[in-house]
């Protein structure tokens, strides 16, 4: 499954996190009424609460006698950070409510940059819309490339001010290492097949600069 992780643990985590998450809440509140979703070009400030869940099989094999054993591990660690959004909400005519926004997003995971280029694709109602996404993440904590795929909801405030919330998981990282090694005819070979999942919940503010 791409999103296979509990939403609730990440809202939790963002909860206590406090600044970014009461400083959306309360411009929320302030706000007042709604308006039509804003458009064209964009920057989003938000907070990121984020998952990375670790699981390890170690297999030791023996030659002789041939025998097999082997143990599992998992761990998991939350981190909290700052996401910054950059792109262009396009729609065909204004009246349309089918956009195409293709951004620039920057974050940090465990103090590493992390950073992503994708295509968001969704359906403004009035003063909400929804969104998909797909893309690919540079995460330097792990040196690789990463297909990025997100879910997400905005409430506009005004023409130029939206809030919203966003779920993205990243393609699942496995990694294998082999070692061997004996002493006359016996040879012991382990196997290590480590696998890493990422995800994270975002909460922020967009701000339309111009429709």
């Amino acid at each position: 499954m791409i999103f296979n992780q509990n939403p609730l643990h990440h809202l939790a985590h963002i909860q206590s996190s406090g600044s970014m998450f009461k400083y959306v809440l309360i411009i929320s509140l302030l706000s007042g009424g709604s308006a039509i979703a804003g458009g064209g070009l964009y920057y989003s400030v938000g907070g990121a609460s984020q998952q990375l869940h670790n699981s390890t099989q170690i297999t030791t094999s023996l030659t002789s006698p041939a025998s097999v054993s082997s143990s599992r591990d998992a761990s998991r660690f939350n981190y909290t950070d700052t996401v910054l959004q950059l792109g262009y909400k396009a729609r065909r005519r204004l009246t349309d409510r089918f956009y195409l926004a293709p951004e620039f997003q920057l974050s940090r995971l465990g103090g590493e940059l992390q950073y992503a280029t994708r295509l968001r694709a969704g359906s403004d109602m009035h003063d909400f819309s929804w969104n998909v996404s797909a893309g690919i993440a540079r995460t330097d904590m792990f040196n690789a490339n990463l297909l990025l795929y997100s879910i997400g909801m905005e409430w506009s405030i005004s023409t130029k001010i939206g809030v919203y919330t966003e779920w993205q998981q990243f393609q699942t990282i496995r990694e294998q290492t082999q070692s061997s090694g004996g002493f006359g005819s016996q040879t012991i070979t382990t196997t290590t097949d480590t696998r890493r999942e990422l995800s994270q919940l975002l909460l922020g503010v967009r701000f339309y600069l111009h429709e």
